[in-house]
């Protein structure tokens, strides 16, 4: 950089190339100006780049095409030249294809593809260890010219000898008077160069050639486009030795010819020691020690400004520059040599083939190739540059520099942008496959970080989720190589550079990333870099802290009701709980869901209904209530579920659901239409909830305190007129009186006895139940009754006088017909009746009887119910009669029992009629049983009989019919 050396290098770490670079050249492929290295490499910064490199400033580029083809030997020369088309390219050297093309050891780049320059005869230069060392353009008088010098005696099958001119479409041969082209025995030209000596511009050759066109010239020659012509001096022709490497340099006295080479004389006495300066007519060295000149052979000269103005520069084989040790590369500043300074080291630890000047858009910097492996201490690997201070590597994505030696380098626009161009014998460039030719991009500097980079949650705020999705978009390519990807990275770090593998590659916006499961933290980074096709990397950008919080919290503890006792019932309807702050790992706990809830488990609804730990309810309405809580956290985070309960809330009184009996019906309940198999001596009354049973009998509210509790048997006008439990006995209701009260079942169920030595008599009954309250006070609403009936009833077949009964009774009438069946009708509780309906009944008898088996020895009784409307007050005469006999089928008489049962008119009222118990006869097998009517002085009367029963004493057996009693209903037909 004029005053220290640097590699070329990318982040790799692998500076330079792996072998030796010949050439350098800058040329613009339409990307900007690029640096392409040439020579004996095969990478170039780790990259396989196959004798030929470019580096775009940042990074090498293979330019093999298809890649990896390159060139299948060394490159020695580049040069960049328009035919007409547009700049392109041009490489020599020793090789036969370049991209699989044939070409013959030159080809053109258009900074897409590989191509020949074909002859009418012939495709590139041909001979006997053919190659092509140099290449120059050149304007002879018919328009610029490409000109190619080296070991070759043909061109596209044109007789040219070492040196040919290519216009764009044809090979020509440079023909004197005497001869054409240079003649030379193992090597030819190794050097053009253009330069006015005062005569005009000529083009000037240098190499191992002592002829050219015929005339004798010594290892340099003028060619004016015309005729060969020699650089002669005041005692000989030309020089003593090769000629390597050809500059113009003005060095304070105008434009002058340097040479370089393995040369000592010049001119045929002039001392010049490997370098010396023609002026258009004299030979002379350069001022200073030794003659100014070096200790070993000069292979390349070039000009280039570090800044302090233009300065000839020189590479090859030499330590010393007049008394200044350099180590292969040197400054001169017209009047002395200078060292270019690295920062443990002055230049090459190996031989310098080529040096370029190239500015990729950083600015323009002198390029040094060839087979040295550092440059100033450097690690480069076969080429480096220097920017006037200090030199640095050309990096490739894995690797630095060229993998073998550089022998040309170019500067040139490809149609990529300005680039150089390196050829030599190497393989990779930065460890990107080239073969013998590689392509360095331009130093626009390295590309843009994105504009917008969001992720799926918000920085410094928690979340649950335990990933982070990024979206990012609005990359630059400042480069013009063109966006490679990006290089990504998930850590704690709030800075850290990602490394430049690109790991998502460029496609187009937005690109998306994830970062996989992140354990819980609030120091989680996204960090991006994003990376060019020259493997430049910007500095990278940085999203976070991403706050991960993926464990919920804990399940709270301590719930309890401040207001309630569980399983104890309340008044209260509001129900308040407290509860102990939840455990959070991290984020921290932020609210809790609260339901209160009839169920004992909850599934958490993950609504926040309160930041502190307390709450209360909602009025709430009777029964078991159970809390439930659950918390989140500031993440969003929500924890199990803890419950607490029952809480009882009790705002009714209690209520009879249920009256049942010990009468051995399938459910215990006196239902209608079900029998009980034995005597009604208890009934069980159920309540909907627990009833206060402080435990003392006699204590008021008592569940078994029996002033709690009245049965009543209904008199003969089947209505209830006692008002309640405690109250006298109103009408013709009789108390039954009650034995002991047992509770069952919590306290919600009672059962009651009776003051009988065995159970209910047939009769009309009423319960009464009063005054009760539950544990906490409500107070019964009023009194509850229930009214019921007993009748006995299997004994007959039927105990009604309905359409299936009619067939089981006899009847005897006067008339025969006398004796009617009335409807069945269930809407109206009415069953169907047996109608005695006379207007001249008077002094007549009616007889409506059943025959039945006699089983038992106990005494039996009749019942039934009748209705009588009549003008008499004592008649007609209704009497129960049982006839027992000693035969079955009511045969042969033993005994016969009539009782008055009812007389006269019953003033619109359904009355009982029982018959007293009588037991039969030892020898009695049947009975007739049934009623008798005697009409007496009634003359018009209407009788109405109904619900007839034979009941063996003190059993109830046989149920109750639906129709003429409803336990549940307290009317009665």
């Amino acid at each position: 950089d004029g005053s220290a050396w640097s590699d070329l290098k990318e982040n790799s770490g692998w500076p330079g190339t792996n072998d030796t670079v010949l050439a350098l050249a800058v040329y613009d492929d339409r990307n900007g100006g690029m640096l392409y290295a040439g020579g004996d490499f095969g990478t170039a910064g780790g990259v396989f780049v196959s004798f030929i490199a470019k580096w775009d400033g940042t990074g090498w580029v293979d330019i093999d095409v298809p890649p990896g083809a390159g060139m299948n030997g060394e490159i020695r020369t580049l040069a960049v030249y328009d035919d007409g088309t547009g700049e392109a390219l041009y490489a020599g050297g020793d090789f036969i294809t370049a991209g699989g093309v044939t070409v013959n050891h030159i080809a053109r780049w258009d900074g897409t593809q590989w191509s020949a320059l074909n002859g009418p005869l012939g495709t590139g230069v041909e001979g006997f260890n053919a190659g092509v060392d140099a290449l120059v353009v050149y304007d002879d008088g018919t328009g610029e010219a490409l000109y190619a010098g080296g070991f070759f005696t043909t061109a596209g099958g044109v007789t040219v000898n070492n040196i040919a001119k290519w216009d764009g479409t044809e090979w020509l041969a440079l023909e004197g008077p005497l001869g054409t082209g240079v003649t030379a025995f193992n090597r030819g030209v190794s050097a053009l160069a253009v330069y006015d000596d005062g005569s005009g511009v000529s083009l000037f050759l240098g190499g191992y050639f002592l002829s050219a066109g015929g005339v004798s010239v010594n290892y340099i020659a003028k060619w004016d486009g015309a005729e060969w012509s020699a650089l002669s001096g005041a005692s000989g022709v030309g020089l003593n030795n090769i000629v390597l490497a050809l500059a113009v340099y003005d060095d304070g006295g105008g434009d002058v010819l340097f040479v370089g080479g393995g040369f000592t004389t010049a001119g045929g006495g002039v001392s010049v020691n490997f370098i010396a300066k023609w002026n258009g007519t004299l030979w002379s060295d350069l001022p200073g020690y030794s003659n100014g000149g070096m200790n070993a052979y000069v292979r390349t000269l070039a000009v280039f400004d570090d800044g302090n103005g233009g300065l000839l520069y020189a590479g090859g084989d030499f330590g010393v520059a007049g008394i200044t040790t350099v180590n292969r590369i040197a400054k001169w500043d017209g009047v002395v040599w200078s060292a270019l300074s690295g920062p443990s080291d002055v230049g090459m630890n190996d031989h310098v083939n080529a040096l370029a000047v190239h500015d990729g858009g950083g600015g323009a910097a002198l390029y040094a190739g060839g087979e040295f492996t550092t440059a100033g201490g450097v690690t480069v690997n076969r080429i480096a540059r220097w920017d006037g201070t200090g030199w640095s590597a050309l990096s490739g994505p894995s690797g630095v520099g060229i993998n073998n030696d550089v022998f040309a380098l170019a500067s040139n626009d490809d149609g990529a942008g300005q680039a150089l161009f390196a050829g030599g014998g190497f393989t990779t460039a930065g460890g990107v496959v080239s073969s013998n030719i590689a392509k360095w991009m331009c130093e626009g500097g390295p590309p843009s970080d994105p504009t917008t980079l969001i992720g799926n949650v918000p920085v410094n705020t928690w979340s649950a989720t335990n990933g982070v999705d990024i979206q990012w978009s609005g990359a630059v390519d400042n480069s013009g190589s063109g966006l490679d990807g990006y290089s990504v990275l998930f850590d704690t770090s709030a800075a850290t550079t990602p490394d430049t593998t690109v790991d998502i590659a460029h496609t187009s916006d937005p690109h998306f990333t994830s970062s996989g499961p992140l354990v819980d933290g609030a120091d989680h980074w996204f960090h991006l870099r994003t990376c060019d096709n020259a493997a430049a990397c910007s500095d990278g950008v940085h999203l976070g802290p991403f706050w991960i919080d993926a464990t919920a919290p804990g399940v709270v503890t301590g719930l309890a009701s401040t207001s309630h006792e569980a399983g104890n019932p309340s008044g209260d309807t509001t129900i308040d709980v407290g509860w102990t702050v939840a455990t959070d790992n991290l984020s921290g706990v932020e609210a809790y869901g609260v339901e209160f809830s009839s169920s004992s488990t909850w599934a958490c609804d993950e609504v926040q209904d309160t930041t502190g730990v307390v709450a209360t309810s909602s009025a709430l309405a009777d029964g078991q209530w159970y809390v439930h809580v659950c918390a989140v956290d500031a993440a969003g985070n929500w924890g199990g579920v803890a419950s607490a309960g029952p809480f009882v809330i009790d705002t009714l009184p209690p209520e009879v659901t249920a009256l049942g009996s010990e009468g051995g019906t399938a459910d215990g309940l006196l239902t209608a239409g079900e029998s009980a198999l034995i005597a009604i001596s208890q009934l069980m009354v159920n309540f909907s909830e627990p009833v206060s049973n402080p435990g003392g009998d006699d204590t008021l509210g008592d569940l078994t305190n029996p002033e709690h509790y009245r049965l009543v048997e209904l008199g003969p006008d089947r209505v209830l007129n006692t008002v309640d439990c405690t109250s006298v006995l109103e009408g013709d209701d009789a108390d039954i009186s009650l034995g002991g009260l047992v509770a069952w079942t919590g306290d919600q169920t009672v059962s009651v006895t009776f003051g009988l030595t065995a159970g209910l008599p047939v009769g009309r009954y009423t319960l009464m139940v009063c005054d009760l309250q539950d544990p906490i006070g409500n107070q019964m609403a009023g009194l509850w009754t229930r009214e019921f009936a007993v009748n006995a009833t299997n004994l007959l077949d039927d105990p009604n006088f309905d359409d299936a009964a009619i067939e089981m009774w006899d009847t005897e009438s006067p008339g025969g017909s006398d004796i009617q069946w009335g409807p069945t009708d269930p809407s109206t509780e009415t069953s169907g009746v047996a109608i005695i309906d006379t207007v001249n009944g008077a002094g007549e008898t009616y007889e409506l009887t059943q025959c039945i088996e006699v089983f038992e020895r106990r005494p039996y009784g009749l019942s039934g119910i009748s209705y009588i409307e009549s003008t008499e007050v004592d008649a007609p005469i209704l009497k129960t009669t049982v006839r027992f006999y000693r035969n079955a089928g009511c045969t042969d008489l033993l005994e016969y029992i009539d009782v008055i049962v009812a007389q006269g008119d019953t003033a619109d009222l359904w009355l009982p009629r029982r018959h007293l118990s009588c037991r039969p006869p030892a020898e009695a097998l049947s009975a007739r049983v049934g009623f008798v009517v005697e009409g007496g002085t009634a003359d018009d009367f209407s009788l109405y009989l109904d619900e007839a029963a034979i009941f063996e004493d003190l059993i109830f057996v046989d149920g109750f019919e639906t129709g003429d009693v409803s336990w549940w209903s307290s009317s009665m037909p």
